[in-house]
């Protein structure tokens, strides 16, 4: 099945509007808001808005969507990308979710620290989870990300309060060849 992933930059001729709205419909699913930091439902304005910033020249934004055999099934992202510092947020999601639970974000993690660390030459990358997303923070430690902190019952999910983990990795520690 890895074989058959491909990235795509979302302002890719080969990536449809069809495709760019997909990402409105899947980051308005319950299922993948409730593992966002913003749950909040996006408008399609605010949607368009946030795709035409990705048009800039030097964007601080980068995002790819995946595609398995053609078809869309998930998006992998760079933001708030520091080139003076070499530093940069990350993520990512399976927003079909007949495709989850079978192996995929393993490779689009591995895909991520690649365009990270090697397409850009980036020194760090990060990100943040939810402590409620045990899957999640597995995965990202089995890889080699690190807990660097914790706000403590930092957000309101489910009626609950939840904690937020903070993971990152230098360039230094990454091991290519887990890809």
């Amino acid at each position: 099945m890895k074989d058959s992933l491909t990235f795509q930059n979302i302002w890719d001729p080969s990536v449809t509007d069809q495709n760019r709205m997909l990402l409105l419909e899947w980051r308005n699913r319950d299922d993948i808001r409730k593992n966002m930091i913003g749950d909040s439902k996006i408008s399609q304005f605010d949607h368009s808005s946030w795709l035409d910033s990705l048009k800039n020249e030097n964007p601080t934004s980068q995002v790819r969507l995946v595609f398995l055999k053609n078809s869309p099934i998930g998006v992998i992202s760079l933001g708030d990308i520091d080139d003076k510092n070499g530093c940069s947020s990350w993520g990512f999601y399976i927003g079909d979710a007949s495709f989850r639970g079978v192996g995929l974000g393993r490779y689009m993690l591995i895909e991520i620290l690649r365009w990270g660390f090697s397409d850009l030459a980036l020194r760090r990358l990060y990100t943040s989870v939810l402590s409620t997303n045990e899957r999640a923070l597995a995965m990202y430690m089995r890889y080699g990300f690190r807990v660097e902190g914790c706000w403590r019952e930092h957000l309101f999910r489910d009626g609950k309060v939840v904690d937020l983990y903070w993971m990152g990795m230098l360039r230094s520690e990454w091991v290519p060849f887990r890809s």
